[in-house]
């Protein structure tokens, strides 16, 4: 399988910029739904435990002493008292005693499986629902008669945190989409002068060193770049224009000697049979 490289500057600033903003953007996501779920569950939390705080003071206001008592106590308190918790959902409650159970809402009997008898917990039930369950002993006259078990499921919250989590990923994918494409927007006049820079140089030969970047955006790292490239076409310039300037005054101070030399050897050439001195002259005007 062949390896997928991506060219450019551009493009690796864009898989930089793209691999910064998802992993912000997974992290924070990440810690907010894990915020929000541990709030919600703790208000869920919070209410049960001030309800049963209420029923608890509700029995000992009533002067109860028998397990009859409380019986019709608990079927009169929690007929009267419509619990529902969070989003409405309507609350599971459960008493018994030792001599057996005393009332049970609508769904309560699931809390059978519940096995543990105080405390805060979360129970799951045959169906695969989660409830929050709060636990705690029953006392008349000091003596520990049974238990109360106040349940809320937790669909609700797995409902809302759903919500939440699809608001949150769809707000991340659009986000990242205009991130990269304003990205793409910025990356692109960035390197305007790099670009630029390409194309002067590829453009630039010994018969044309005119062209300059001539940059004019703000004075950053490009502009320096963009100045030092353009002063360094203008050294090469010059340069080029010294060495013209010095073939063309050397060609001009060799054409006259030469021309002289060409003159007396091609009138030794015109002598039919030229002497040892007609040589010595010529050589001696070649040389001097």
């Amino acid at each position: 399988m062949k390896r997928v490289r991506v060219h450019g500057i551009r493009g690796r600033m864009m898989l930089l910029t793209l691999f910064l903003m998802s992993t912000f953007f997974l992290v924070t996501h990440f810690t907010v739904f894990q915020v929000l779920s541990y709030r919600m569950r703790e208000v869920v939390d919070f209410e049960i435990t001030e309800e049963l705080v209420e029923y608890n003071q509700a029995i000992k206001a009533a002067n109860i002493s028998s397990s009859d008592g409380l019986n019709k106590f608990s079927k009169k308190y929690f007929s009267t008292n419509d619990l529902r918790g969070f989003k409405n959902a309507k609350r599971l409650i459960s008493v018994s005693t030792d001599a057996g159970e005393i009332l049970n809402t609508p769904d309560a009997r699931k809390l059978k499986s519940a096995t543990k008898k105080s405390g805060i917990y979360t129970f799951t039930d045959d169906s695969g629902r989660d409830y929050r369950v709060q636990a705690e002993p029953l006392y008349l006259n000091g003596r520990r008669i049974g238990y109360i078990k106040m349940a809320e499921t937790l669909q609700s919250i797995k409902s809302v945190l759903a919500t939440t989590l699809i608001f949150l990923s769809a707000s991340m994918v659009i986000t990242l989409i205009l991130a990269l494409f304003i990205g793409y927007l910025v990356s692109k006049r960035i390197m305007a002068p790099v670009a630029r820079m390409a194309d002067v140089a590829e453009a630039i030969n010994k018969e044309d060193l005119h062209q300059r970047i001539n940059y004019k955006g703000a004075t950053d790292e490009v502009f320096h770049l963009a100045k030092t490239f353009d002063d360094m076409v203008d050294r090469l310039e010059s340069a080029f224009i010294e060495q013209r300037q010095f073939i063309s005054d050397a060609s001009h101070e060799l054409r006259t000697p030469i021309t002289i030399v060409k003159g007396h050897l091609e009138v030794l050439k015109l002598i039919n049979d030229p002497s040892e001195q007609d040589y010595q002259e010529a050589f001696a005007i070649v040389l001097d």
